[in-house]
């Protein structure tokens, strides 16, 4: 199937900004998104894999056919540098329809799905899990991170233990990314997000972000919540979602060390072997008849 084509009102040149009116007049967060990625030209596939969610979830979404988790209303209005103005929208949705955005009784969990093409990693997998369910009788989350090269899959493997220890967490698991993060505003206000999608009301958190964190961490002390920290660049990012519950736990990933960071277990993530890299051939390919020859590869 072809990509949508947009009629003249929906394409703008990429600088331009939508304004708040226009949002107003979209009829919902979906079509907001549909007009704010319009105005960027930007098509769904191309527009999907920036996110790193599927076009089709993407799609359903500005068609009103599944609703958005705040990760990824955030993400969105991150990606397309609309100010906040898709998370207004998105609020204003909610408010005027009488509800709130994440009902308390709801764990929220908003890890994104798995990449279609996800393929091997079982051992570093089994690791990163094993690193999570130890040391009971610490007074800390247990911190892990993935680091390596661009591009090596790193969130992918994020992701993917995850989901597969989300059992372990009840109270939430939340995904928060830090790359692409302009004048560090999403690090002044890390804290004040995640609340707000752990159920706090607004009007309960703290402004000053020191005071945000000390909410932060009085808030998951008793409870059992795992956070994703994708695209971390240094050592302060992590220690700050990092609570005195041993309970809790941090998945970050990065393309640094961060030899600095304490009492983390680490695991470098190299390129995939020959057969994995020949699986995700076939995978991509859709060529199940790629044998023993690509296995070489």
């Amino acid at each position: 199937m072809s990509e949508p084509t947009y009629s003249p009102q929906h394409v703008r040149n990429p600088g331009d900004v939508v304004s708040g009116e226009e949002l107003e007049c979209a009829g919902g967060f979906g079509a907001a998104l549909r007009d704010a990625r319009g105005a960027k030209k930007l098509t769904l596939l191309a527009f999907a894999r920036q996110i790193n969610y599927s076009k089709g979830h993407v799609s359903k979404i500005e068609c009103s056919k599944a609703r958005p988790t705040p990760e990824f209303v955030e993400k969105c209005d991150t990606t397309l540098g609309m100010g906040g103005q898709l998370v207004a929208r998105y609020e204003a949705d909610h408010s005027s329809a009488g509800t709130v955005a994440r009902p308390t009784k709801v764990p929220p969990v908003d890890i994104p799905p798995l990449p279609y093409d996800f393929v091997g990693r079982g051992a570093e997998a089994d690791q990163l899990i094993s690193a999570i369910g130890g040391r009971p009788e610490s007074h800390r989350a247990t911190t892990v991170l993935i680091h390596g090269m661009p591009g090596v899959g790193k969130t992918a493997l994020a992701q993917h233990v995850a989901h597969r220890v989300q059992a372990r967490f009840p109270d939430g698991c939340l995904f928060v990314t830090f790359e692409g993060s302009r004048d560090q505003e999403l690090e002044w206000n890390i804290h004040g997000r995640l609340l707000r999608r752990l159920g706090m009301a607004a009007g309960d958190i703290p402004t000053e972000p020191d005071e945000a964190r000390a909410c932060f961490l009085s808030f998951l002390h008793p409870r059992r919540v795992l956070i994703v920290a994708d695209g971390v660049t240094n050592a302060d990012q992590v220690t700050s979602l990092v609570t005195a519950s041993p309970d809790c736990a941090v998945i970050a990933t990065s393309q640094q060390r961060l030899d600095v960071l304490e009492d983390c277990h680490r695991t470098l993530l190299q390129p995939l072997s020959g057969s994995d890299a020949a699986g995700l051939l076939r995978v991509v390919s859709g060529r199940s008849d790629l044998g023993a020859e690509a296995d070489v590869l």
